[in-house]
């Protein structure tokens, strides 16, 4: 069984599942900080994450206007 992270220990049980998530698909240390070019690699992907959302939800409000069904 894999040991639980030090830091990991210390995020509410809400968003520990996520953070499970992040060891095994990076190398994430056991350990310490988070080396700055992964932090900045992780927050690119929760950044583009958002931006797809974002377009997503445009193109969504912008359907009825776009097939008249807007009153």
């Amino acid at each position: 069984m894999q040991q639980t992270a030090a830091w990991l220990k210390k995020i509410p049980a809400r968003f520990s599942d996520r953070a499970t998530l992040l060891i095994g698909n990076h190398d994430i240390p056991e350990s310490g900080p988070v080396p700055r070019e992964m932090a900045m690699e992780l927050c690119h992907g929760d950044y583009a994450c958002v931006s797809y959302i974002d377009a997503k939800v445009g193109i969504l409000l912008d359907t009825p206007d776009q097939l008249r069904l807007r009153n």
